[in-house]
């Protein structure tokens, strides 16, 4: 969590947009029920073309489910040679894939070039949710592995995938150990034509 809030900025939505980092590493302490309905009530009210919401938004707090994911994920990395790179840098960060967060936000979705943007959206209004709410938080892409290997059908399942739905993106949330500072914008990736 990043404390260096620019008190320049007009408004805390502003705030929070410029101070949200990447935590990659968790105490692990319980994240509170209040927080957690408030994240993912933020998700849901995320905007989706046409208002179709196609989405499942599905935490899990169980430890050992969190554990056999992390495991599932490990074990493919270890098994798909293109993975080799990734899992040399998931090593030099302690070896955790899911960073011992006590919460993994899973967002299922269908898959179709618009319900792709639509979970962007989600998962980026959940993580800025989390980090108004003092939370440290990771957008994780890798939370897909784990449901990629040969446990992959039955953590969908573990998991209340629905029908037709896969993976769209994965959110982790708790208690960072560590202050991370934003990254630096780069102002040449934005145009403005008058």
């Amino acid at each position: 969590m990043c404390y260096n809030y620019n008190m320049n900025l007009k408004n805390e939505t502003l705030r929070t947009i410029s101070t949200r980092a990447t935590s990659r590493a968790y105490t692990g302490d319980v994240v509170s029920k209040e927080d957690l309905d408030a994240i993912i009530e933020a998700g849901l009210q995320s905007p989706s073309a046409y208002n179709k919401q196609p989405w499942q938004i599905i935490a899990v707090t169980n430890a050992d489910l969190i554990a056999r994911l992390e495991a599932a994920g490990i074990q493919y990395m270890h098994e798909d040679p293109e993975m080799a790179t990734a899992l040399e840098r998931i090593k030099s960060r302690g070896g955790k894939l899911l960073y011992n967060a006590p919460v993994v936000i899973y967002i299922a979705t269908v898959h179709d070039l618009v319900s792709a943007r639509d979970c962007g959206i989600v998962v980026q209004s959940m993580a800025l949710a989390a980090t108004s709410l003092g939370l440290g938080n990771c957008i994780c892409g890798l939370g897909r592995l784990p449901l990629l290997g040969a446990e992959g059908e039955a953590l969908k399942k573990e998991l209340q995938f629905p029908e037709g739905y896969d993976f769209g993106c994965a959110l982790l949330v708790g208690t960072s150990t560590t202050t991370n500072e934003p990254h630096k914008i780069d102002r040449s990736k934005a145009t403005i034509i008058a």
